[in-house]
């Protein structure tokens, strides 16, 4: 009988991969660079395996690859992108997974954008996800920045209230 090979991963790979884009989006990446970022994060724990440690000093560890590998990924796309202060980004990881364990939160954001007018969702997408300002907003749209930034500010409160009510349930 053939041995079975020793694992030294405790998480299983799918929803370590899961985890390891789900973090990646959330720092900033787009979903196909998401996906390569994480298979190069994972890649990266399998050449050094992480025998005798436990799942926090694991997962701690890949979320430091990943993030590392975003920065490099970023800063030649985007130079400037600051991603400077890793305890912060850090410890504001911790508080989002604790709250959103079986993902809701996530769901909850995607159905409220989805509610939102064309229009402003657009804005949000072009700020969030493009990178723009909210002076290169103002120019696409034709509006101030102080109107840009009212629009972006109503809309997170607007998206914040949506997200809570539908968490609350």
């Amino acid at each position: 009988m053939a041995a079975q090979p020793v694992r030294t991963d405790p998480q299983p790979s799918e929803r370590r991969r899961h985890d390891v884009e789900r973090f990646l989006r959330w720092l900033g990446a787009d979903e196909p660079p998401a996906a390569d970022l994480a298979q190069e994060t994972l890649l990266r724990l399998w050449q050094r395996p992480a025998r005798g440690r436990d799942e926090a000093t694991i997962a701690a560890w890949v979320r430091t690859v990943a993030r590392n590998l975003f920065r490099s990924a970023a800063a030649s796309e985007r130079p400037g992108v600051p991603l400077d202060d890793a305890a912060l980004l850090e410890a504001a990881w911790r508080r989002f997974t604790e709250r959103d364990r079986d993902g809701a939160l996530g769901a909850a954001l995607a159905d409220c954008l989805e509610r939102l007018p064309e229009r402003t969702r657009r804005t949000v997408e072009l700020h969030y996800r493009e990178g723009l300002s909210h002076e290169e907003l103002a120019a696409a749209l034709g509006r101030t920045t102080v109107a840009v930034r009212s629009l972006l500010q109503r809309t997170r409160a607007r998206l914040a209230d949506c997200i809570d009510e539908r968490t609350q349930r």
